[in-house]
């Protein structure tokens, strides 16, 4: 057996510990160091106990889970999941602000053993853990500059933009904020976004994003016309695509374990825009998006993807850049400055 990574798992609740912790122990690559009630224990357990991953429930009575991951970030910076509950106004708002302040990732508590979606749940939560155990978190990552690294020798000739797609995985909802909130108002060109998040979600994420940015953020709509200084987000369960001018939602299965896909924008976003396409891939674990990629390298579109220093998990955008499918791997800042000289 490989490497065993330690969990802390933080939660008010002394069911909901005991049924994480069983889940947790199930998978052979995890094992429960410490449990904690509140966010003040979680603090010292994880100065004692130095656990590899912490799971954290955010809406507990003392000090919350925010708190509790602003001072774990700055004091002793250990990999954080947010495992929240119900997906209600207040808990979604708690899990964006808690990612703000350095956690990696959402994830919907496991529904009860008698649910058919358990197993399901399970796996997603394991699997999570095992993944971001061991990323390397710094204090106040979120603020750290990264610097610029060219994938080829020369810029791409620019062409007119007539849309950009973005798409991110794990760490994108800080990406995304940090370049919507770079970009005018007045954008001539709409902004297609997919990006993987645990059920119930989405919608607090377009309403969070729309706060930061003078653009007009709301979840994309069937047949919704694509205007510019717009931002369309995928909802759950569909891939969001391009048709005519206007969004496309489609429910087929999912492209790779997503749906939403990334591939599936960036395919569908290059048949219909070109090379009048940006496309820029962020952080996130797997290859999604990817192949996508290929489809606007080949219409002549432009792409950038998201670079190491900035990224949480460096997984679909170094794949990309591997693959030379990126003219250049940038930070948030410097992606939103691409978006807007294409646009000029």
């Amino acid at each position: 057996m490989g490497n065993v990574r330690r969990v802390l798992v933080v939660d008010d609740s002394p069911t909901t510990r005991t049924m994480l912790a069983a889940v947790i122990e199930d998978h052979p690559a995890l094992t429960v160091v410490a449990q904690a009630r509140n966010g003040r224990e979680a603090i010292q357990l994880v100065e004692q106990r130095r656990p590899d991953i912490v799971t954290m429930d955010v809406r507990m009575p003392g000090m919350d889970g925010i708190e509790a991951t602003e001072h774990i970030m700055s004091a002793c910076p250990t990999p954080i999941v947010i495992v929240a509950g119900a997906a209600r106004d207040a808990e979604v708002r708690a899990s964006l602000e808690a990612m703000e302040l350095g956690a990696l990732a959402v994830l919907p508590k496991p529904r009860g053993p008698l649910a058919p979606e358990f197993q399901t749940d399970c796996a997603a939560l394991q699997r999570t853990l095992v993944a971001l155990a061991d990323v390397r978190v710094v204090t106040r990552r979120r603020k750290r500059e990264s610097r610029r690294t060219r994938t080829s020798d020369k810029p791409k000739a620019r062409t007119p933009c007539g849309a950009v797609a973005l798409a991110a995985s794990t760490g994108g909802p800080c990406a995304l904020r940090q370049i919507l909130s770079e970009l005018p108002g007045t954008l001539p060109v709409p902004v297609l976004v997919v990006q993987h998040i645990a059920p119930g979600f989405v919608e607090g994420l377009a309403e969070w994003l729309d706060e930061a940015t003078p653009l007009r953020v709301s979840l994309a709509a069937e047949r919704t016309r694509l205007r510019g200084g717009h931002v369309y987000v995928a909802p759950d369960e569909h891939h969001l695509g391009v048709e005519r001018g206007c969004a496309r939602l489609d429910p087929s299965p999912p492209i790779g374990r997503f749906r939403p896909s990334a591939d599936y924008l960036f395919e569908s976003a290059a048949h219909a825009y070109g090379g009048e396409l940006f496309a820029g891939i962020l952080t996130g674990m797997g290859e999604d998006g990817v192949a996508g990629l290929e489809a606007v390298r080949a219409a002549g579109g432009d792409a950038v993807a998201q670079d190491e220093a900035s990224s949480v998990v460096y997984g679909m955008p170094r794949e990309a850049a591997r693959r030379r499918l990126v003219r250049a791997s940038l930070g948030p800042s410097e992606i939103a400055r691409e978006i807007r000289l294409a646009v000029a």
